[in-house]
């Protein structure tokens, strides 16, 4: 779980971006949660890996295009409970919370820093290419700036 989210939180975030860009509302994100069954199995992490992974974290925010502002994002850790809730913590498991409030103003699509643009989807997020996101960008951005002017 901690490779996918280093690997992917970026990718997450900008899918997140692009789908509220004008709608005026966030979303959140969640690892240590199984995606079938909805059940919390947390993710490992001591505190020296906590620490390491909020960094990385804000750094590959930080390399999204065009840039979030740093209050843009806030990521918690919450505590897993033993007993589904009712128990005491259990030790060094956590289920990471990317929360993304939603651009201001932005008119145009945000990039992961390798340039990959990505759509959150119902699922999850979709990646898109060429025409594909030709299509989305007029649909989303182009005509939402014609409408608003």
């Amino acid at each position: 779980p901690i490779d996918t989210i280093k690997n992917t939180v970026d990718e997450y975030v900008v899918a997140f971006l692009n789908g509220i860009s004008g709608a005026g509302v966030g979303g959140s994100i969640f690892w240590g949660i199984t995606d079938k069954e909805r059940r919390v199995c947390g993710v490992k992490l001591g505190y020296k890996e906590k620490d390491e992974l909020f960094q990385l974290i804000a750094q590959k925010l930080g390399k999204i295009q065009p840039e979030i502002r740093p209050d843009g994002y806030w990521v918690e850790a919450h505590p897993v409970f033993e007993n589904h809730g009712c128990g005491t913590p259990i030790l060094d498991v956590y289920v990471i919370q990317v929360y993304v409030f939603a651009p201001e103003h932005n008119l145009e699509p945000y990039y992961t820093e390798s340039g990959d643009c990505f759509v959150k989807t119902v699922s999850g997020k979709k990646k898109l290419y060429g025409q594909a996101f030709t299509h989305w960008f007029i649909e989303n951005f182009t005509k939402n700036h014609l409408v608003n002017e």
